[in-house]
């Protein structure tokens, strides 16, 4: 969208100065202008619509899943998180510099960038996602104080499998994360034991589901793993 706006701007600088010095003016190069002015402002209208839908989602069941609507990734906006069908918290995004946020929606895989999460929970719990080495390494903290960190796995051995992973470290648990490059199904295993699964439900909304051990807590912990893991990794 922004990409869009800028060709705009371009065009009402170009267009005059080429006819200052040519004396001529070109009509195809005023309706592109014009078009691409007009596809921003269609844009713009829907994504802005789109995260609205983000912001008032609720899901239509109570099964036991966790779930969350992602289509806005880069603005500032809260999302609600729920569990069972009830409201539990949201997520919102932030950013250290403002210009981050004009890279972030211009980068292609929007999302990853500059990636700072915060997560506030109906118990009172708040998790952030700080990041500590450019889209590779997040510091976590709970509460203000520096409960772990996640790292993303670059080894060719997952590359060469198809998968995209992540390992996360919570005092003296290492929680792993991964998905198939092609294919919708997350895993989350601790010590090899499968805990939970994530499942892509339609092209935003985000679902997983934790088995019933574990506390309230490290299942919000999770949580918050899982959706940061789906703004990195996002199909």
């Amino acid at each position: 969208m922004n990409i869009l706006y800028a060709f705009f701007l371009v065009g009402v600088v170009a267009i005059p100065i080429r006819f200052a010095f040519t004396g001529k003016l070109e009509w195809i190069q005023v309706f592109a202008t014009g078009f691409f002015l007009f596809v921003a402002f269609l844009l713009t209208l829907f994504l802005r619509w789109q995260g609205r839908k983000d912001q008032d989602y609720v899901p239509h069941h109570h099964r036991a899943v966790f779930s969350v609507r992602l289509f806005d990734r880069v603005s500032t906006n809260k999302k609600p998180l729920f569990f069972q069908g009830e409201k539990i918290g949201y997520v919102e995004r932030s950013y250290k510099k403002k210009w981050h946020r004009l890279l972030e929606s211009l980068a292609r895989g929007q999302g990853s960038h500059h990636l700072q999460l915060h997560f506030s929970f109906e118990n009172g719990t708040y998790l952030s996602f700080q990041q500590h080495d450019k889209r590779k390494e997040w510091d976590i903290y709970k509460n203000d104080i520096k409960e772990g960190i996640a790292q993303l796995d670059s080894a060719l051995s997952a590359l060469r499998n198809g998968q995209s992973c992540m390992f996360v470290q919570l005092n003296d648990s290492t929680f792993k994360l991964t998905t198939e490059l092609i294919g919708q199904e997350l895993r989350i295993t601790c010590d090899d034991f499968l805990i939970g699964t994530g499942q892509h439900v339609n092209r935003y909304l985000y679902e997983l589901c934790l088995s019933s051990k574990g506390d309230k807590e490290e299942h919000y912990f999770l949580l918050a793993v899982y959706v940061a893991f789906q703004f990195i990794h996002h199909k």
